[in-house]
């Protein structure tokens, strides 16, 4: 009687350390396929932004050299068209320096110096650096203006300008292309962004947390 008590012991101890272990298995399997389907998500969301990312650069570069084709194709031996009458023109200008004009005889400040500067963009909007949207926006217009005339300046000496404003106050101001727009626009909002809505978030953030402790 006691040697069968026994073994049903051994047995009963046996399948519960057969179970156990099973049971930990099962979960280590199952912890094992959740952390890789997360880490398969992780480098699909990594994927589809940096896909989206580099396709918005190349959609606004391309734009940009589209504009400038069309400007040495229908006024580079022309005159000035009135695009919209005392308002804007499209002139064509070849502009040897950097942006309105600036740097025109320092190579180091049009070529090396924008080609360092939009390396150390484009790693910090790939690797994610760069969180908000609406600076990872302001980032890819900002990558996407300066590549634009750098590849002008490689590629036919000197950048092709073509926007000219026709009205007060800005007759005299220096023509301009679509990758300056992008440059302006995209730094612009990133100052507006840090200086004002940042500080207001912040705020707006603070306030709800010192609500919540006094309540």
């Amino acid at each position: 009687m006691f040697a069968a008590t026994g073994a049903s012991i051994a047995i009963g101890t046996s399948i519960a350390i057969r179970a156990f272990v099973a049971t930990r298995a099962s979960i280590a399997i199952g912890a094992s396929l959740v952390y890789i389907a997360f880490r398969a998500a992780w480098y699909t969301a990594c994927a589809m932004y940096i896909i989206f990312c580099l396709s918005s650069i190349i959609v606004l570069v391309g734009i940009d050299h589209f504009l400038k084709l069309l400007t040495i194709t229908f006024l580079e031996y022309n005159e000035p068209y009135a695009f919209i009458p005392g308002f804007v023109n499209f002139t064509y200008i070849r502009n040897p320096g950097a942006a309105f004009g600036i740097f025109e005889d320092n190579k180091i400040m049009i070529v090396i110096l924008p080609a360092i500067l939009l390396s150390i963009g484009v790693i910090l909007l790939i690797t994610r650096v760069i969180k908000d949207r609406p600076l990872i926006v302001c980032a890819v217009m900002i990558i996407s203006g300066g590549l634009a005339n750098l590849l002008d300046r490689i590629m036919r000496g000197s950048v092709v300008d073509y926007i000219d404003l026709d009205f007060a106050p800005f007759k005299s101001f220096p023509i301009f292309n679509f990758a300056d727009c992008l440059v302006v626009i995209g730094a612009f909002t990133v100052l507006f962004y840090i200086c004002i809505c940042e500080p207001l978030k912040n705020r707006k953030t603070s306030r709800k947390d010192q609500g919540r402790r006094n309540a």
